[in-house]
């Protein structure tokens, strides 16, 4: 979209404040660029108006820097909306008794700018609008006001605001829904802004002067056919009214009354056309060629509404400056002495056009925000990070902030409440990442490098890298996992692909899942029983990926597992085991092994029954181990064949793991073989980028809870894989940017895996980006850790606890320095406080306005 083409924007206020000195240079300016655009105020109901302005958009973001405020382009080149049943537009007129008052100078004008755009915000009703269209001035106009200026105040004009090069033209224009309301409307507002002592009004019409002159130009025509067969007789009553009142007007002017010039335009007009008319009779189709014009302006009128007023420009006077009868006051110079002049100056423009001074421009743009003005200072950017880097956003000057690429390695963490935007600017960390891999050295960053994304909220992140992607032209080599999605592949939970043995595996398994529940929901005895579960679990598994879902089978073929389950059911331990059937992945077989299936203790008793038959008909280390697992479940049997552990003391035994297993059976595809395809050692060995997603996918989700054991689980295998095989990868230029849009659904009570990320992530080559909301869900030592990241960046929190944390992390003199909790509750939308540092030292907290990742890619 060109930034020189003009469009609607939406205007909100920054942090930036400016002194006296600041306001008055820096308006001179920014009214020179609010010179060609129109802004809009609109209020719905009772709540507060929003602004809009249209203009180009690079100059609309120049004035914004200069004086406070930020614009956002809508898209598609939008409208903004007006209130609902608006109508009634009317615009502000300057009457002809107005004068211009002598409270103008520079230093009130200022004074009283400061208030001017909450006393216009206070005159609209609800469901109404105020608009300002304005323009540069014309080089006659320019000369007229410095005249008109001069003999209004019967002095020298040069110090007066309304004659600076950067003062505007302008349309005042109002609409709202209530009639009532209407009248008077427009003619407040415009006394509100100008300096005059009187203000008027007119109901607008919009379309309708071009029909309108078109007509009565064919009527005349028509007159001059229709009456010349009458003679030219009738000609001359026009032309002597013209005459009589070009006589009254001269001797009104010799007594000393001078009227309006535009009592004398239009009698010159008719003089001149009767003059016509006498001197030569028009033919009968002289209107027809002003009939095609007519049409168009009739159309045009037909199609017109509220925008062609809210548009309109200010219009130029294009006759004769009018001048006014000299009152007594116009006389008495400030000096004391008389000026005997009998006519001075009347206003010098069009009526509709009033003059606004570069303060009163720059405080009717400027929006209201106590909260910001009243009790947020402004930090920016210290100049050493305003280049080089991870761009982060811009500040009240317009000066870009960075965080330096070399200091990453620290870690960055990302706090604020809902919607504030920490998601928004993890996507800036990932497509940085991805865009500098060729243009950075392996010891900060380089092309041997990955990017893996947990995505616990939502996956706006892969519409926000997929925008990127198509941005700058790249091939999207990316992969991306759903976990609630069944019909993607996901991660191997259970390390069926890390070649491991049946009970390793399984131990593996067993710690995760203790990790994954809070702390003392998996005990020691539990671990064990789920551990010997597992091992005859993943031997099934693998039983059944060796030989297939077999339906027949021939006598060199091996049975079905769940078939040879099936056939022990003449045996009296195995009762019930006739309703066992194939399960679909380890945890289904766990399930079984802990009477918890279709059978229950028969089930389980004939599960273990095969498990020791295929360690003596196929002897390997799986087999072996797994009938060591049954043994321990189930107990050795006695000498006579019967159990030595009776069913009760059995189930007794297994219900608390039992209970554990059973929870991932409501998400059990998670863990079927035929999903887990990708391994973490693939993830972190290849260079790419990689998103796993827990969030809810196209109706999909994971049952309630379930994404935050998930996600422990899964970060509990990373990091177990990382410890065997990324050692020494920060020396080697190898690195892995994990991020995350919500940690608190990847901690639990325990805390040392997070923790050892930060602390020993560095050799492994670990770059951290960790948002959260929940702060204060943190175990005190994750709590310590995430707050000491290298990088600290906060958005506004209403949880005075939280913005407490962050001030503290932010202020280097117990909030002297402005950042207190107040600052951080206060922060506007999509603000951040950012600390960081260099190599040298730690750099002062600034606040920037973060850049929209998601809609904008960098």
């Amino acid at each position: 979209m060109d930034s020189r083409t003009k469009a609607w924007h939406r205007v909100t206020r920054t942090l930036l404040t400016l002194d006296e000195d600041q306001a008055r240079t820096r308006a001179n300016t920014a009214s020179a660029l609010m010179a060609g655009t129109t802004l809009l105020l609109t209020r719905t109901g009772s709540q507060p108006p929003e602004e809009w302005l249209y203009g180009e958009t690079e100059q609309v973001e120049k004035a914004g820097r200069l004086i406070g405020f930020q614009t956002t382009r809508l898209e598609d080149d939008a409208y903004p909306p007006l209130p609902p049943a608006v109508g009634h537009a009317r615009h502000a007129t300057v009457p002809w008794r107005a004068r211009l008052n002598s409270v103008n100078g520079l230093e009130k004008i200022r004074e009283r700018g400061s208030e001017l755009r909450r006393s216009v915000e206070t005159l609209m009703p609800p469901d109404s609008y105020v608009s300002v269209t304005m323009r540069r001035r014309g080089l006659l106009e320019q000369s007229r006001i410095r005249d008109w200026v001069a003999d209004e105040g019967n002095t020298v004009e040069d110090e007066n605001d309304l004659v600076k090069a950067n003062a505007l033209c302008a349309r005042i224009t109002t609409g709202c829904a209530d009639p009532n309301q209407a009248k008077g409307f427009a003619a407040n507002v415009g006394q509100a802004v100008s300096s005059l002592s009187d203000m008027g009004e007119k109901t607008s019409l919009p379309c309708a002067g071009l029909p309108a002159a078109l007509t009565l130009g064919g009527m005349l025509c028509v007159l001059l056919t229709v009456c010349a067969p009458w003679g030219r007789k009738p000609m001359l009553i026009p032309l002597a009214f013209s005459l009589i009142h070009l006589l009254v007007t001269g001797v009104m002017r010799l007594m000393g009354v001078h009227p309006s010039d535009w009592w004398i335009l239009p009698p010159l007009l008719l003089a001149g056309a009767v003059m016509l008319g006498v001197a030569w009779t028009p033919p009968i189709w002289l209107p027809l060629p002003l009939l095609p014009f007519l049409l168009f302006a009739v159309f045009r009128w037909s199609r017109r509404s509220l925008w062609d007023d809210i548009m309109e420009r200010p219009r130029t006077r294009i006759t004769p400056p009018s001048h006014r009868k000299a009152a007594g006051s116009d006389k008495e110079t400030r000096l004391g002495m008389l000026d005997m002049r009998r006519q001075v100056e009347d206003y010098p423009l069009q009526r509709s056009t009033l003059i606004l001074p570069p303060g009163i421009v720059t405080s009717l743009a400027l929006p209201v925000d106590d909260s910001v003005a009243a009790r947020q200072e402004t930090h920016p950017v210290p100049d050493v990070l305003s280049h080089d880097g991870v761009p982060l956003g811009t500040d009240q000057t317009g000066r870009t902030g960075h965080i330096p690429a070399d200091q990453l390695y620290k870690g960055v963490a990302i706090t604020g409440e809902q919607g504030s935007g920490k998601s928004v600017l993890t996507y800036g960390f990932m497509q940085w990442a991805l865009a500098h891999r060729d243009d950075t050295p392996g010891s900060i960053w380089g092309q041997d490098s990955s990017v893996i994304d947990f995505a616990m909220k939502d996956d706006h992140a892969i519409t926000a890298m997929n925008r990127w992607h198509a941005k700058h032209g790249t091939p999207s080599s990316r992969t991306v996992t759903y976990l609630a999605d069944e019909r993607y592949a996901t991660l191997d939970m259970c390390g069926l692909l890390d070649g491991l043995d049946a009970a390793r595996t399984a131990t593996g398994i067993a710690a995760a899942m203790q990790y994954s529940f809070d702390d003392g929901d998996i005990r020691n005895d539990s671990l064990d029983v789920i551990a010997n579960a597992m091992t005859i679990a993943i031997t099934a598994t693998r039983y059944q990926l060796a030989h297939g879902k077999l339906t027949s089978h021939s006598p060199d073929q091996p049975l079905p597992l769940g078939e040879r389950i099936r056939r022990l059911s003449q045996d009296t331990e195995c009762f019930g085991c006739e309703q066992a059937h194939e399960q679909k992945s380890p945890i289904g077989w766990a399930l079984m092994a802990l009477c918890g299936s279709d059978g229950q203790v028969g089930s389980a008793r004939a599960l273990g029954k095969v498990m020791r038959a295929l360690a003596v008909e196929q002897p390997c280390d799986d087999t072996v181990q797994a009938a060591r697992a049954a043994e321990q479940l189930y107990g050795r049997p006695d000498s006579k064949g019967r159990n030595t552990v009776n069913d009760r003391t059995l189930l007794e035994r297994t219900n608390a793991s039992r209970n554990k297993v059973r929870q991932f059976m409501a998400c059990e595809h998670v863990f079927t073989p035929r999903r887990g395809k990708l391994t973490w050692r693939g993830l972190l060995g290849t260079p790419g980028e990689y998103h796993v997603v827990l969030a809810p996918h196209d109706g999909r989700s994971l049952p309630e809870r379930m994404d935050r054991i998930l996600g422990a689980w899964l970060m509990y295998r990373m990091w177990n894989t990382m410890t065997g095989m990324c050692q020494g990868w920060q020396a080697q230029g190898r690195h892995v940017m994990l991020v995350c849009d919500e940690l608190s659904m990847l901690a639990n009570s325990d805390d040392r895996i997070l923790c050892q990320l930060h602390e020993q992530g560095r050799s492994f080559g670990l770059i951290l980006v960790f948002a959260t909301q929940y702060v204060q869900q943190f175990s005190p030592g994750l709590m310590r850790s995430f707050t000491g990241y290298g990088t600290y960046v906060t958005f506004n929190t209403s949880d005075p606890e939280v913005a407490q944390t962050a001030a503290d992390r932010l202020t280097d003199s117990d909030g002297a320095d402005g950042w207190t909790r107040g600052a951080v509750v206060n922060l506007p939308a999509h603000w951040a406080a950012v600390r960081t540092r260099t190599v040298e030292q730690t750099q002062p907290s600034f606040l920037v306005h973060v850049h929209d990742f998601e809609s904008d890619p960098a």
